[in-house]
C-alpha cells in the first residue's frame, strides 16, 4: 500500500468518525428539544 493510499484511508476514517460524532450530537439535541418543548410550553415559555 502506498503512503498516499494510507493517508487517504486515514482521512476517510477520520471523516467518518467526525460525521458520526456530529450525528450523535444532533440526535442528542433533538431529543433534548423534544423532551423540553412540552415542559417549557406547559410553563408558558418561562425559563
Amino acid at each position: 500500500m502506498t503512503p498516499c493510499r494510507a493517508c487517504s484511508c486515514q482521512k476517510a476514517e477520520v471523516n467518518r468518525d467526525v460525521i458520526a460524532q456530529i450525528a450523535l450530537v444532533v440526535l442528542f439535541l433533538v431529543l433534548v428539544v423534544l423532551i423540553w418543548a412540552p415542559i417549557v410550553s406547559a410553563f408558558g415559555f418561562s425559563n
